[in-house]
């Protein structure tokens, strides 16, 4: 008898053991009928009534497929160019072969997710006819894009944005009326950072780019203490672009110089005191009836795509396509 009790006591021991384990790592709630329950199927809980947590929620909005007046009304706007649409949803420009643009659109707002120069076409006309688009398609209310501009100075890539906001106090993209929703204050950090001497700012620079201002003094050694950042840059750019159109990319000294630059802007991206600006979710309101439409901006940073998770969805879907010229 006293064996059957120890068994008894091990095996209830144990039941408790496993049921704190498990209630560790799931909680849920058991619906047990009392007695006198009059249980009917409205008392019953229904699977149909969880609801899933608000991390998990699926609202974002969806691509819209274009239509055929839609496609005719692109076809017009960006005349001679080559239209072809794949995944149902992405609308490519290009022309003689060479891509223009890259665009979606959604039920109030178009999405420019690449924007080149092709043949004849600048940039700034390509973001004039996404305007003239924009206001001719329903409802859009604005055009967003990320800026990831970039430009090429004797084979050295240069972020343009850093560059502008260095010269002219804002980037490309900013002065033909693409702003982000904090634009305000990273105006207010930028303008206080041109402005201030260069020696000052310069000084700001890590030990370990020494060898990198050294190099600036010498290419570029037309500085007072009155030179702001932004009159620095500006005297620089301008000699880089008179030692290109007289000397050519092949001249050592246009080489160097071009060097020096690409690699002074990225180390200013990397200082903790630098220039601000978000590159991402860059808006254009667009204009109906003489007025900004107001819209809610938590909304449209909802409609952010992650660039990464996009790619890897490209990759798995198959590239179905259709050509319009």
């Amino acid at each position: 008898m006293i064996l059957y009790y120890i068994i008894l006591y091990y095996i209830i021991l144990y039941y408790n053991m496993a049921s704190n384990s498990t209630s560790n790592l799931i909680q849920t709630q058991i619906y047990m009928p009392k007695k006198d329950d009059n249980l009917t199927k409205d008392t019953i809980p229904s699977s149909k009534s969880i609801s899933l947590p608000s991390s998990i929620r699926y609202d974002e909005p969806k691509p819209i497929i274009p239509d055929e007046k839609t496609i005719e009304t692109i076809k017009r706007i960006f005349s001679g160019k080559d239209i072809n649409i794949t995944n149902e949803t992405e609308i490519h420009i290009s022309e003689k072969g060479e891509d223009c643009a890259l665009f979606i659109i959604y039920p109030d707002h178009i999405y420019i997710e690449a924007l080149h120069k092709c043949g004849t076409t600048t940039g700034n006309n390509l973001l004039e006819k996404f305007d003239i688009l924009a206001s001719e398609i329903p409802n859009m209310t604005y055009v967003r894009l990320d800026d990831d501009s970039n430009i090429e100075l004797c084979g050295r890539e240069i972020k343009l944005y850093t560059l502008k906001i260095l010269t002219t106090g804002q980037s490309w993209y900013n002065s033909k009326g693409y702003v982000s929703d904090n634009n305000d204050d990273q105006k207010t950090v930028n303008a206080r950072i041109i402005n201030m001497p260069y020696e000052e700012f310069r000084d700001k620079l890590s030990a370990q780019e020494a060898t990198v201002i050294d190099t600036g003094n010498r290419l570029f050694p037309e500085t007072t203490k009155k030179t702001t950042v932004q009159d620095y840059f500006k005297y620089v750019l301008n000699d880089i672009n008179r030692n290109i159109k007289e000397k050519g990319c092949d001249d050592e000294e246009t080489k160097a110089k071009c060097r020096w630059l690409s690699t002074i802007i990225n180390t200013i991206n990397e200082m903790s005191y630098s220039i601000r600006y978000n590159q991402s979710g860059l808006v254009k309101e667009q204009l109906a009836g003489g007025a900004k439409i107001k819209r809610n901006k938590s909304k449209r940073n909802k409609s952010k795509r992650n660039k990464s998770k996009k790619s890897k969805s490209k990759k798995s879907k198959s590239k179905k396509s259709k050509k319009y010229y």
